[in-house]
């Protein structure tokens, strides 16, 4: 990303784990990144706070490995060039929330670790720590491949999605496009 940032960027907030404890960062998607005189399409980009990379560049942040999975990358030192071209086996490009909850599996519940700034679920007054034990009325269970299925979490912008809450309460929530 060019010095000064990505100016028309939609922001968000997210959390990531390390081993320090919770990281608050910022999220955008933008097209504005280029590898090696390449653009890259649409890229997640993690934005530092004060500090790292923010010293140097107005909006910095770390681009993780599902980019550079995206492409081949020959290091030539001695000819002082990078080649890239792209990967015909990279995976798919990570999903986008569209619920802006950041969820947890919790004893056959959905734990709200991280509500997302701006998202559907802040607009809607949703907090950390509530818990969900079921979407449209099916309860919260693994699948037979042992994990949890929370794509609707994903889902096409406009879909209702009905959250019961381990307390008796029930809420909708209509997923949008929000970074």
């Amino acid at each position: 990303m060019a010095p000064g940032g990505d100016r028309g960027a939609r922001v968000t907030s997210t959390i990531a784990f390390g081993a320090g404890g919770v990281v608050d960062a910022g999220l955008t998607v933008t097209d504005a990144v280029t590898l090696g005189g390449r653009a890259t399409g649409p890229i997640e980009l993690r934005i530092e706070g004060d500090g790292g990379f923010a010293r140097q560049v107005r909006i910095a942040g770390r681009v993780g490995t599902g980019l550079l999975l995206r492409y081949r990358v020959l290091l030539d030192p001695t000819a002082g060039q990078m080649v890239i071209a792209p990967n015909p086996e990279s995976p798919p490009p990570p999903l986008k929330s569209t619920s802006g909850l950041l969820l947890g599996y919790d004893r056959a519940r959905l734990r709200v670790l991280h509500v997302m700034a701006g998202g559907p679920a802040a607009r809607a007054g949703w907090k950390a720590d509530e818990l969900i034990c079921a979407v449209d009325g099916q309860p919260i269970a693994p699948t037979s491949g042992s994990t949890i299925d929370v794509r609707w979490g994903t889902d096409k912008p406009g879909r209702v999605v009905r959250l019961s809450l381990c307390d008796g309460t029930e809420r909708t929530l209509t997923l949008a496009n929000f970074y």
